[in-house]
């Protein structure tokens, strides 16, 4: 069955003959920007090498349905928790065992912890084991040096797929121990495409794929979790909403999403990936721009006159994006976060009533 994946047929038509050969690595690197969807790709090989039909991945038996669903106990899948980083005891778990006081941080982090030893153990169902790590960008030093040494001696059973946006991560000994594959972005009409192959509705699939940006993966999740997608509209609608917010509300609002944060710096900062969508569009709506290109939310919650009937000026929506732009960065650097973000909901638009 042809890949729903939208890499190049370049880059399937690659791993598939590895297949073939019996020749797979013992680790791959995708490196690709976000839209690339470097994850779609990691989680389709997987399938690829657990199916076992003739012209796999057929999408349909046992191994191909769990590993979509995130449910194949033969597949672990290790991204950056809520502090943006993959810490170095998740890759301890996979060669070893942590001390009870370092599982209880990472759950208090709310990170997923792999099995232990779950490098080292046989496999459940299949005939091997596949170690997802998406974005090994968010490894530290010391835990890539952990993540080195097992790829140095590799465990006989286990293939690993690395992902990254961040080419400077091939200059490193961790790219010498990997087979390399550059991964394209994919248009918006290939992004689509894919959604439908995966049983996402039309209109659905070209909305998703305009609002992400082409970005496969995420367009995948909203698809199968419509909460996460509600949430991002959520996110969406909090601009609109603090043109409206006097400042000595924001000071207070600020003390609250710097809690949120404290709890849950991924979300945050991806809530803030979501409020640029929004001056972005205030910048294609308005009266000196007017661009033909698609709103990020629905109609129903609002519409392009909507928006252009609160007079953003091109320079406020660009302000803002920078400012938002800015406190990432901050954040990002560990710097106190109430004062990083009430500097940013202080420099955003304001409208007064």
């Amino acid at each position: 069955m042809p890949w729903a994946s939208s890499a190049t047929q370049e880059t399937v038509g690659f791993l598939q003959k590895t297949i073939e050969l019996s020749k797979t690595a013992h680790a791959y690197l995708f490196v690709g920007p976000a839209t690339a969807g470097t994850m779609a790709l990691a989680k389709e090989f997987s399938q690829a090498l657990f199916c076992q039909s003739e012209d796999a991945p057929c999408h349909e038996c046992r191994h191909c349905t769990n590993i979509g669903k995130n449910l194949h106990p033969d597949l672990l899948i290790i991204e950056p928790g809520s502090t943006g980083f993959i810490g170095i005891d998740r890759i301890r778990r996979l060669i070893g065992d942590v001390s009870n006081e370092q599982i209880k941080e990472l759950e208090k982090r709310d990170e997923d912890i792999p099995p232990r030893y779950y490098a080292m153990t046989s496999p459940l169902e299949a005939d091997k084991k596949i170690i997802i790590i998406h974005g090994v960008e968010a490894m530290l030093g010391d835990t890539r040096d952990i993540l080195l040494k097992i790829l140095e001696e590799p465990p006989s059973k286990v293939t690993f797929i690395l992902t990254t946006e961040d080419e400077s991560v091939l200059n490193g000994t961790l790219g010498s121990r990997c087979q390399i594959l550059r991964v394209k972005p994919i248009a918006f009409d290939q992004v689509e495409s894919s959604l439908i192959k995966n049983g996402v509705d039309q209109e659905l699939a070209s909305h998703l794929s305009a609002i992400t940006g082409g970005h496969i993966q995420k367009a995948l999740d909203y698809a199968a979790n419509p909460s996460l997608l509600n949430n991002m509209y959520s996110d969406y609608m909090f601009m609109p909403n603090m043109l409206f917010i006097p400042i000595f509300e924001r000071i207070q609002l600020a003390e609250e999403t710097a809690q949120n944060y404290r709890g849950a710096k991924a979300l945050v900062l991806a809530s803030m990936d979501t409020w640029m969508l929004f001056w972005r569009d205030a910048i294609i709506s308005s009266n000196e721009v007017n661009i033909d290109a698609p709103m990020t939310v629905k109609s129903e919650l609002m519409t392009r006159d909507e928006l252009k009937k609160m007079g953003i000026a091109v320079v406020e929506a660009t302000s803002a994006i920078r400012a938002i732009q800015k406190a990432q960065l901050a954040l990002q650097s560990n710097g106190n976060a109430r004062l990083i973000i009430e500097d940013l909901y202080m420099n955003l638009p304001l409208r007064i009533q």
